[in-house]
């Protein structure tokens, strides 16, 4: 059986899902011990949306914990590549 590591889609575009809200789509910039850095103008939008006083940012990034990660999906070919 293979076994794949977050840090094996550092660059990556993926699909996940938080805790709290639908799937997204981002890219992973970082994987520390205790979450994952993860860009996405997707997320930042629905940040944006449901907080109008948050500062834009043009490219912002998220530091995500483990524990509010509910999926992450790549592609087989992501993970190899």
């Amino acid at each position: 059986m293979t076994t794949y590591k977050l840090n094996m889609l550092i660059g990556k575009n993926i699909l996940f899902r938080l805790s709290s809200g639908k799937p997204v789509t981002g890219r992973i910039v970082d994987v520390e011990n205790a979450g994952v850095w993860i860009q996405s103008r997707q997320f930042s939008e629905e940040i944006q949306e449901a907080e109008p006083n948050t500062p834009s940012l043009r490219e912002p990034v998220f530091f995500v914990p483990f524990s509010g990660l509910r999926w992450v999906m790549a592609s087989e070919e992501q993970v190899q590549s």
